[in-house]
């Protein structure tokens, strides 16, 4: 099944569309979302080259907990193989296609073990969201973001997303603000597998 939000179907109300055969256009099985300029659909095997590609940057790396860098062939197979393995309508993680159905990004749920032991989780699963740098900027991330709260409001029987970001992260704050995210005052020290020691992570919360 395909969900087309308001902006690409051009009227109000998300409504679900049957995929040919039970494939999406980019022949992958399983639901999917269309947005105006995306097209959020399951990972597969074919992914694990552009995934590589989009993990790669440093810069994208260690703005994550995570991701290593350097991000190998192997890290993005596995990457690739969790996500298949884990992704469901109540934690889905999609690739992020753009037009030309180039992957440019990954966003999903996923319960972490990130602060855990605060309690923060106890509200919903946690968000994530990576776009390679040059897609950066244009918007995508905000229109993946409202892409997959609006799939989570239908099928995922979520009250509240949760998010966070690293303090030194303020396109990830821009973002998330964007999208409706709004700060709980929570602060934790978190580590990034790309970079030395813990770092400050702000907390947000989107109720659906």
């Amino acid at each position: 099944m395909i969900v087309r939000t308001p902006e690409a179907q051009g009227f109000i109300g998300s409504h679900l569309r049957p995929s040919p055969a039970g494939l999406s256009r980019t022949g992958h099985s399983g639901n999917a979302v269309q947005t105006k300029r995306l097209y959020l659909s399951p990972l597969c095997l074919d992914d694990v080259d552009d995934v590589m590609a989009v993990f790669a940057h440093r810069t994208v790396a260690r703005m994550t907990h995570a991701i290593a860098h350097p991000f190998t062939a192997a890290d993005a197979r596995a990457f690739v193989e969790k996500a298949r393995q884990n992704s469901s309508p109540r934690m889905p993680v999609f690739g992020i296609r753009d037009n030309d159905e180039n992957l440019i990004g990954v966003v999903g749920l996923e319960r972490t073990p990130t602060a855990e032991k605060s309690g923060l989780h106890q509200f919903g699963p946690s968000v994530g969201i990576c776009l390679a740098p040059e897609y950066q900027g244009q918007g995508y991330g905000v229109e993946a973001l409202e892409g997959l709260i609006g799939y989570a409001e239908r099928f995922g029987g979520h009250r509240v997303l949760h998010a966070a970001h690293f303090a030194d992260n303020d396109a990830s704050a821009r973002m998330l603000a964007r999208a409706g995210f709004l700060y709980t005052g929570r602060r934790t020290p978190e580590t990034s597998r790309a970079r030395q020691g813990t770092h400050e992570a702000l907390h947000m919360i989107r109720l659906l």
